[in-house]
């Protein structure tokens, strides 16, 4: 499947390539994302981000993407023994303008070549930022995840065809790698590393060492664990993922704290990054923790919600781990409506 340049202009509601080098690309840096600080640039963003999804990803890749989620990372994998998890350093800024360009040429149609390569070059310049003396794809513009996707199919596709081989099952999500085997360790091999280290060396990327996990039996990433049987693993919750959760429930259910007390306790860095200028300092202070809290608890109960309907579908969680999730639910329902009733 190819764009137009028709459609290219009507996502960034331009008439034309000129046009496209006039739209505000200003931004702000904050906590190691570039935010818009043009409503234009924003919105055409955005736009491209619609009209790119359009284009064919590899299905190992997981992030970023609809109708998936980060459980879908997870799920090939519950067949595994052997895990190996590997990081990209600076997966986003790795990707260059000119890398962008060349992916752009390949998926865009014109009347000839020329006007082509024209169109694909002025919009890696309005995808990319300056970092260092080179354009690079900034993480925090809306079209940056569906661009990385993009560039990084033909490697997802090597990555797969190596892991086919070696009957080995591969998902990525963003800049994370997960690799397992059932049979086969492999994958802990020095020479496997080194031909995933290869293949992404074709986008200039460069793995995180200090990220590495190899395990077998088990595995516990970003607070989500696969365990249990042999062939038959489950999916779960960490204890580490939970404990804020858990903290809060007992705060509120058996320790009765107030709101200010438990934001205190556990969502400080909330209240240290208000920037207060009202003169009912204690009301605001007060009313503040109150909403924190009770939108702590509905977050929670999502997401606790999220990994039950995952398990509706695709029968991935443990017997056990579920009837403990939905005690957790209707404990934290218990709280949410006493704050309902006042």
């Amino acid at each position: 499947m190819k764009l137009s340049q028709k459609e290219i202009f009507k996502a960034l509601e331009v008439k034309s390539i000129e046009d496209i080098k006039k739209i505000s690309s200003d931004f702000a840096f904050k906590n190691g994302f570039y935010i818009p600080r043009s409503p234009e640039y924003k919105t055409s963003s955005e736009n491209l981000n619609v009209l790119f999804s359009k284009l064919p990803l590899s299905s190992v890749a997981k992030a970023y993407r609809k109708k998936h989620s980060y459980f879908d990372f997870f799920r090939p994998h519950l067949d595994g023994e052997h895990f190996l998890r590997l990081d990209v350093k600076a997966f986003f800024n790795s990707i260059k303008r000119e890398q962008i360009e060349i992916f752009l040429i390949s998926h865009l149609r014109g009347k000839n070549a020329y006007e082509v390569k024209v169109l694909a070059k002025a919009i890696s310049f309005f995808l990319t930022v300056e970092v260092d003396k080179q354009r690079v794809l900034p993480i925090g513009f809306p079209a940056s995840p569906a661009i990385a996707n993009l560039v990084f199919r033909p490697l997802d596709i090597a990555i797969e065809k190596l892991c086919h081989e070696k009957k080995i099952i591969y998902s990525r999500y963003s800049d994370d790698f997960l690799f397992s085997s059932a049979s086969n360790s492999i994958i802990h091999s020095n020479w496997f590393e080194s031909q995933i280290s290869y293949i992404i060396s074709k986008l200039d990327m460069r793995l995180n060492n200090g990220k590495r996990i190899t395990t077998s039996g088990a595995i516990s990433l970003n607070g989500y664990v696969i365990s249990g049987e042999e062939n038959n693993k489950k999916l779960s919750f960490s204890n580490l993922r939970l404990k804020t959760l858990k903290k809060l429930i007992h705060f509120k259910k058996i320790r009765k704290l107030s709101d200010k007390m438990i934001a205190k306790k556990l969502f400080q860095d909330n209240l240290k990054n208000l920037n207060l200028k009202y003169s009912d300092e204690k009301s605001f202070i007060d009313k503040f923790c109150r909403d924190q809290v009770i939108n702590k608890l509905r977050g929670y109960r999502s997401y606790l919600i999220s990994l039950l309907n995952y398990d509706n579908l695709y029968s991935c969680v443990d017997s056990a781990h579920r009837r403990h999730i939905c005690i957790l639910i209707e404990d934290l329902n218990s709280i949410i409506l006493s704050y309902d009733r006042g």
